[in-house]
């Protein structure tokens, strides 16, 4: 079973996100802030990390936390070309449809 952590700065997206984990048969676990979300990785490994963020964050410093573990960076359409420069293994921008995060994440998952 593939092994996610959800990190998310926003409680209004984590129940859709969190759903389309659990519905796809990943064994999800969520954490609500970085720190957080540090904590889980130094405890567990993931083999993807989904950062689900709305507010304008470093993202090549955040995505260098979640080494070794791949990442996703789900973003505003305003902040793609930013996100896509940081090194994250994949990109998604709002809005997107349930097939289009879970083909993101597959895609993750299978460059392992």
């Amino acid at each position: 079973m593939n092994t996610v952590l959800l990190f998310s700065d926003s409680q209004a997206t984590t129940p859709f996100t969190m759903t389309c984990l659990m519905d796809s048969h990943f064994q999800a676990t969520q954490a609500h802030d970085l720190q957080g979300a540090l904590k889980l990785l130094k405890l567990n490994r993931y083999e993807l990390v989904v950062a689900d963020l709305h507010l304008r964050s470093n993202y090549r410093e955040l995505v260098s936390c979640f080494y070794p573990s791949a990442s996703l960076l789900l973003v505003d359409l305003s902040e793609e070309q930013m996100a896509r420069a940081s090194g994250a293994g994949g990109v998604l921008a709002r809005p997107f449809l349930p097939c289009e995060l879970l083909a993101a994440i597959h895609k993750q998952i299978n460059r392992l």
